[in-house]
């Protein structure tokens, strides 16, 4: 039998879905260098970008 309590999968579940509900992958690039969900100061976007730009060569 197992030794779980019965709870535990509940709990399991609950704090996966919650995971999926709060993660908001819509706006997920795989392709981008940095996390585009995060809204960063346009100077630090800049340089991202560059860096970017410049690995690609």
């Amino acid at each position: 039998m197992d030794k779980k309590s019965p709870t535990g999968w509940l709990k399991a579940a609950l704090s996966k879905l919650n995971t999926v509900l709060t993660e908001d992958m819509t706006d997920y690039d795989d392709d981008a260098d940095y996390d585009t969900r995060v809204k960063l100061p346009e100077w630090q976007l800049a340089a991202l970008k560059k860096r970017k730009r410049e690995q690609k060569r």
